[in-house]
């Protein structure tokens, strides 16, 4: 692996670690590690603008689930600057939800600067 694409995974590691964290301070330290200041979220539900709205965005999860814990299932796939996963979200009970593909895009400081992600997984959430 190219030291980009170990820079690039490991972002995708620490954004995905991110959804895990509980505590205000600790979060704050990951995005700092690999979100951009300027990082978007797009998907059919919402739009997220800027590191901070996506440390508010975490933090509304994590308060109205602290237990749920958030999983890379499949990838990260990585290709020039570009990777996508696969993911969902398990409950305590071992039920599963918020199945997604995510597409983003680091900067050359390894930083995410933008992620698409798509619900319902390759399959979509129907029509």
């Amino acid at each position: 692996m190219s030291a980009t694409e170990i820079q690039t995974y490991n972002a995708v590691e620490l954004y995905a670690a991110a959804w895990n964290e509980n505590d205000p301070r600790i979060l704050e330290g990951i995005l700092g590690r690999c979100w951009h200041p300027a990082g978007t979220v797009r998907s059919n539900s919402e739009a997220i603008d800027g590191r901070h709205a996506l440390l508010e965005r975490i933090r509304a999860f994590r308060a109205a689930r602290p237990e749920d814990r958030a999983r890379i299932t499949a990838g990260p796939n990585i290709h020039n600057g570009w990777f996508c996963f696969e993911a969902d979200v398990v409950r305590p009970d071992g039920t599963t939800y918020s199945d997604c593909i995510d597409v983003g895009e680091i900067d050359e400081a390894g930083l995410i600067v933008r992620v698409v992600t798509f619900h319902g997984g390759a399959t979509g959430p129907g029509v």
